[in-house]
């Protein structure tokens, strides 16, 4: 939930207006950092999933353990008083997550070879459900920006050796979040071989795609007359980028830890959920893309297909939290 000014070397919370409620630079608080911006919104409100540059988000679980590195890099970074910039610093950091997260680093050598060590398995009742689907008439489709030996390995680990008969549709390699905003092609693999679909080629069952868009999804008819639901865990990969295309349920982890928030935490960034004394622009943008939140997907799997849940309504507002809404939002809510 937090902004990154890479520039000022400065960690923000935001709220629903986009203007600043909490700041910190490197390890200390920033006293009324809002001047700095004229007590305004930032130049970058997550309204769109591209931030302007100079500008970041932590946007997943695999970025959110780098705001504490990145706080004390640029505490290390300031200690001397210097006026040196600090954009650089951010600069260097995504070079080194290039390095851990790319194709050979290390973390993509572990998720192919051991992905035990980095993957729990999906639960009974998700795998039953995806299979109730289907069977129920509803085509699925798994859609990540994962490569093609990364997905096999943590599918076959997490859903099981039958993994692709789970799914009607699987693309890897996707380039999220560009993958719903622009007009690239299709290719199927066929091992690690890419081949490139012919015009009016359909996409089929059993067979695994990498690459292509949201717009040749629907050119192709795999669709047909149905609507879509995505569900993604990453705000702006997945939920932001998506609104337009296909409505969209958001996995929100922080849920379920509402009511174990420490004092500490309170005292420092305090609940995903709130800026002061009105919704965090978190909470906003979540409200306006997503159609439900849920802490994560056996919520979903252990409803009834049948069941209708409302909805956000793009206020944000406790509306469209399912099982319940956070609690530091209900609070504010009431008070």
């Amino acid at each position: 939930g937090l902004v990154v000014d890479a520039d000022r070397g400065l960690l923000l919370k935001l709220d629903a207006a986009g203007r600043v409620e909490r700041a910190v630079r490197g390890l200390r608080p920033v006293p009324d950092a809002g001047r700095l911006y004229g007590g305004l919104a930032v130049p970058w409100a997550m309204d769109s999933p591209a931030p302007p540059s100079g500008w970041a988000c932590f946007r997943d679980d695999f970025s959110v353990p780098a705001e504490p590195l990145y706080a004390q890099l640029v505490s290390e970074a300031s200690s001397d008083q210097s006026d040196a910039p600090l954009r650089p610093l951010w600069t260097e950091m995504l070079e080194a997550f290039s390095h851990v997260y790319g194709p050979t680093g290390f973390w993509v050598r572990t998720l192919v070879e051991r992905p035990q060590e980095l993957v729990h398995r999906c639960s009974e009742s998700v795998l039953l459900w995806l299979r109730a689907l289907r069977q129920d008439g509803k085509r699925t489709f798994l859609l990540t920006s994962a490569e093609a030996p990364v997905v096999r390995s943590m599918a076959r680990h997490c859903l099981g050796d039958d993994w692709m008969d789970l799914f009607d549709l699987v693309i890897v390699d996707a380039r999220k979040p560009g993958f719903f905003s622009n007009k690239r092609p299709f290719l199927e693999l066929d091992g690690d071989e890419p081949r490139q679909l012919t015009p009016d080629e359909t996409l089929k069952s059993g067979r695994m795609y990498c690459q292509g868009s949201w717009s040749e999804v629907l050119r192709r008819r795999w669709l047909g007359s149905r609507r879509a639901l995505y569900i993604g865990d990453s705000l702006l990969d997945d939920v932001l980028a998506a609104r337009g295309c296909c409505d969209t349920v958001a996995i929100v982890r922080e849920m379920a830890g509402e009511e174990d928030l420490s004092d500490e935490c309170e005292k420092n960034w305090g609940s995903l959920f709130v800026s002061g004394r009105v919704p965090s622009l978190w909470t906003r943008t979540l409200c306006a893309a997503a159609k439900l939140a849920v802490p994560s997907v056996d919520v979903l799997a252990g409803l009834p297909l049948t069941r209708r849940l409302p909805a956000f309504d793009g206020s944000a507002t406790p509306r469209g939290f399912y099982p319940c809404p956070p609690r530091a939002l209900s609070l504010l809510m009431d008070s």
